[in-house]
């Protein structure tokens, strides 16, 4: 569930939705998807759809938000250096 404390998931999701309902399929070689931080929350973004992110599978949820956290990190730094 994204909550108004999760700002940043919030604002994630409603780009991919915006992106889907204008533009159909995420291209994430173009527009606002180049950014950091929005190609490494797609599977986050897939989790909620998919309806995932409330209720039994939450601790699925946890590990991808854990993993989509680490890439964030690691995409950071490797621009850092760039």
């Amino acid at each position: 569930m994204v909550t108004e404390k999760e700002g940043g998931l919030e604002e994630i999701v409603n780009v991919f939705q915006r992106c889907e309902d204008t533009f159909g399929e995420l291209n994430f070689e173009k527009g606002i998807l180049q950014a950091i931080g929005y190609k490494e929350f797609h599977p986050y973004y897939q989790a909620y759809k998919a309806g995932k992110v409330e209720g039994e599978e939450e601790d699925l949820v946890g590990e991808v938000l854990s993993t989509c956290k680490e890439k964030l990190v690691i995409a950071t730094v490797k621009f850092a250096n760039y």
